[in-house]
């Protein structure tokens, strides 16, 4: 099907009557702790990387399908934080921590759900996210290593994609609160991501990350 069909019948959808009282527009940002874990088996050696806060902000297009269940698609923009290392000088120096933020833009299809009458407020949520890596991450340096290098604190990194896959699939698990507030309704969600498949394109060693992130957005129905 051509793109301009699949236009066509997007809009059809939201000019019919009967659905478009189904559907709600939002808004959400929040932050995150990615947990990220490097595993080379032929050394063999593990590395872990501090678990750091950073934040994403996201636009929720929803659907419902019932009462009780509804269909989510998003569309947003990720950091997630890779570190902290240490960086040595010439002589060997200790030139203090940094860390590297990946930066993403994401677009997910989830699906929530409300089992539990009693506790309307509350909901699950799960389903399956495609992460598409930025061409250059943010590198942030400890004072003494940008004054070593003669470099700023907080400058650009390429990324090298001959050794990271640009587009990673992750899968999303969490539970979520919301409250109804005039055409809309409010909600606070707290989520589990994990990727799917090694971030490395190399198979003798495995890069993870798990990101524990926490949401505050508005959904306006239409």
């Amino acid at each position: 099907m051509h793109m301009k069909h699949i236009l066509a019948t997007i809009l059809a959808l939201f000019m019919a009557p009967a659905l478009f009282g189904q559907f709600s527009i939002g808004a959400a940002a929040g932050g995150n702790i990615a947990f990220w874990k490097l595993d080379i088996p032929l050394v063999p050696a593990q590395i872990k990387g501090d678990p750091l806060l950073n934040y994403q902000v996201m636009l929720p297009l929803s659907y419902s399908i019932s009462k009780y269940c509804q269909v989510r698609a998003e569309f947003g923009y990720h950091r997630r934080a890779w570190g902290k290392f240490t960086l040595t000088g010439d002589s060997g120096a200790d030139l203090g921590k940094s860390y590297l933020v990946y930066q993403y833009l994401e677009g997910g299809l989830l699906a929530t759900f409300q089992p539990l009458r009693r506790a309307r407020p509350i909901y699950f949520l799960g389903g399956v996210s495609m992460s598409r890596l930025t061409p250059s991450s943010i590198l942030h340096l400890s004072k003494g290593a940008a004054q070593n290098l003669g470099v700023e604190r907080v400058a650009k990194q390429s990324n090298d994609f001959d050794n990271e896959h640009r587009t990673q699939w992750l899968w999303n698990l969490g539970v979520g609160i919301s409250k109804t507030i005039g055409p809309g309704k409010v909600f606070v969600e707290w989520r589990v991501q994990r990727n799917m498949a090694n971030i490395l394109t190399v198979n003798t060693s495995r890069k993870d990350f798990t990101a524990v992130a926490m949401n505050v957005g508005y959904q306006y129905s239409l």
